[in-house]
């Protein structure tokens, strides 16, 4: 399961645009602590 996976279905499961921007912060989090910062180029156009 890839992390835009995770994200995403916490998204759809609680369906609001507050945990949608929660989730993008956490999402933003984890991508600082692996330091794969190709995620984060990818962050503005792939993800919601």
């Amino acid at each position: 399961v890839s992390i835009r996976q995770l994200v995403r279905r916490s998204t759809v499961e609680r369906g609001t645009a507050q945990i949608r921007s929660k989730g993008h912060e956490v999402w933003v989090e984890y991508v600082r602590k692996k330091k794969e910062r190709q995620w984060v180029s990818r962050l503005g156009t792939s993800y919601p």
